[in-house]
């Protein structure tokens, strides 16, 4: 029988992975401490994969990560161990682009913008960033694509460069992965030769990592409107960012219940298909939640009523600002561990008896049930 240490973040657990061996469910800090007779780990991204630990486990020969960022493991060392590494790649790209398109709505109206005015760059079109193009095209909002990956793999790639985004948009929303090696490094990718050409007033969201924006160049900058998520030193975050940010969150936007379901439901897959054992059934919870009642007399505001009841991203954010600086870290790392319910659209349904005809047809295109 398998011994599978599980982080206690993962949604489900016993459920997901009790049928394929023993289950060790444990805080994922603390998964490293107690992974002396694993067979297999169960990660998020607090726990750290790295050489010397590996070495001094060599029991280990599965380890599945429920988050997409891969920042928190030593692939190489993985390989060079044998040990075999499964990643839940776009488990809660939906989640992530649903954070970024209630922001956009909330810019739109507080700027008095239609959405078909607005021009997103969207820097990183994988996984996260081609859900949030697909939504925002079906908003009628103006795209602006930076990905050179696929710009080297697909001939028909609508890539634009960097600095041509950056002075374009009126948004602009990170989705890379965090790297500082091969062609296209994006470490610091937003930084202090590049914001020049952000136009005032203009947005930037960050829900991909912290240190893809040079922080300290970015506060150089007093008249952008700032969404962040992702931070340098997480759970240790910059108090200045924070008080600068019209919203600031704890890296949450891919937080949503489905999201963290779903991760641990493609590990638990994956896991199985290793063993040679019968995988799991994908059966998620139904939404127990009220339906939703749009207020407001225009599309525009019925809408952004609709996404704000779909879930109130401003108390994270109260939680967050309203935290004692000696409590920020714990604060942090405690909501993250404590988030509350939070559902994907396609769970959510809205009352549609005072729907104008548009936000109908935008609440149907972004998935609600209607």
């Amino acid at each position: 029988m398998l011994t599978i240490v599980i982080d206690d973040a993962v949604v489900e657990a016993d459920r997901l992975f009790g049928a394929l061996g023993k289950t060790i469910i444990v805080p994922g800090r603390d998964i490293t401490q107690n992974a002396q007779h694993a067979d297999a780990l169960i990660i998020r991204s607090r726990t750290q994969i790295t050489a010397p630990f590996l070495q001094q486990h060599p029991k280990i020969r599965f380890i599945g990560s429920t988050v997409v960022g891969l920042d928190h493991i030593d692939q190489q060392a993985c390989a060079e161990a044998g040990v075999t590494l499964y990643t839940a790649q776009g488990c809660n790209a939906r989640s992530v682009a649903e954070y970024v398109i209630v922001q956009i709505v909330a810019y739109a109206l507080q700027q008095q913008r239609e959405l078909e005015s607005l021009t997103l760059g969207i820097i990183g079109v994988g996984n996260v960033g081609k859900q949030l193009q697909q939504m925002a095209s079906l908003l009628g909002i103006q795209l602006i694509l930076n990905d050179p990956f696929r710009q080297q793999a697909e001939s028909n790639f609508p890539h634009t460069s960097l600095t041509e985004l950056l002075a374009q948009s009126d948004i602009i929303s990170l989705h890379t992965p965090l790297t500082d090696a091969g062609d296209h490094p994006t470490f610091h990718l937003i930084n202090s030769d590049n914001l020049a050409y952000i136009q005032p007033h203009s947005l930037l969201i960050n829900a991909a990592r912290g240190d893809v924006v040079d922080e300290a160049a970015l506060l150089s900058r007093h008249d952008l409107q700032l969404i962040t998520d992702c931070w340098s030193h997480e759970p240790n975050i910059n108090s200045e960012l924070l008080a600068k940010s019209q919203l600031a969150t704890p890296h949450i936007a891919g937080h949503a219940w489905d999201a963290k379901y779903r991760g641990g439901f493609m590990a638990a897959q994956a896991l199985a298909h290793w063993s040679g054992q019968k995988s799991p059934e994908y059966t998620p919870h139904s939404s127990q939640q009220p339906p939703i009642l749009a207020s407001g007399k225009t599309p525009l505001e019925q809408l952004n009523s609709i996404l704000q009841q779909a879930y109130p991203f401003f108390l994270d954010d109260q939680t967050l600002r309203n935290s004692p600086d000696a409590e920020g870290a714990h604060t942090f790392e405690h909501y993250r561990r404590h988030y509350p319910l939070r559902r994907e659209w396609t769970e959510l349904s809205v009352t549609n008896k005072l729907l104008t005809e548009i936000t109908y047809l935008w609440a149907s295109r972004l998935r609600f049930r209607l």
